[in-house]
């Protein structure tokens, strides 16, 4: 099931609305993958270097603004930032600073330094940050209601990164109760949920 990126003019016309998806399309072409989705984190952090080389490499200036030699766009960051996110959720991929480091080639340090405000980047880069940072919970998060995979691979990262609650129950014998993995997910659906309509009234 591939699915191209592009969009449709009000002439009917197909086009590419920006390079990252030009290329994104392009990886998944020259690769024959059928679905992106079903692809592991692994290719899809290959696609997200493959559309840097394309895009950005040797090309950091597309990313500053005119007349700089280290000050990043900050508008112009934030739209690739949205770009990204939307993209990750299109193919049911992990939001993240690493992830976004891959496409744009901007050093992670960099980005968690817009975290603490110790950038000249501007009043958009806390945004940029809390964006990848809220995303990446939320990706997480809905890979784990969503199923199809493993709940323990997923819930170690939501704990370290989100303090999301791991701990086991213990019996009235203070044995720990062992549950599967479908089951500890199962316990988290609410809370997921919970989140989810939160989200959608603060709008």
């Amino acid at each position: 099931m591939s699915v191209s990126n592009t969009v449709k003019t009000d002439n009917g016309i197909e086009i590419y609305e920006n390079d990252i998806a030009l290329y994104l399309d392009q990886y998944i072409q020259e690769r024959d993958i059928q679905d992106m989705s079903k692809e592991p984190q692994s290719k899809w952090n290959a696609c997200l270097l493959y559309i840097y080389k394309h895009v950005f490499k040797g090309n950091r200036d597309k990313l500053l603004y005119p007349h700089s030699r280290d000050t990043y766009n900050s508008e112009l960051i934030n739209d690739i930032c949205d770009i990204y996110i939307d993209l990750c959720f299109e193919y049911d991929k992990e939001v993240s600073i690493m992830g976004f480091s891959k496409l744009t080639g901007i050093d992670t340090d960099t980005i968690n330094t817009w975290g603490t405000g110790e950038c000249r980047l501007g009043s958009l880069s806390t945004v940029i940050y809390k964006k990848l940072i809220a995303n990446n919970e939320e990706s997480l998060s809905n890979m784990l209601i969503s199923g199809g995979r493993n709940p323990m691979k997923i819930l170690p990262a939501l704990n370290r990164r989100h303090n999301w609650n791991m701990g086991q129950p213990r019996g009235v014998d203070g044995a720990i109760q062992h549950r599967t993995p479908e089951q500890i997910a199962a316990d988290y659906a609410p809370q997921i949920e919970q989140k989810d309509a939160k989200t959608e009234t603060d709008f």
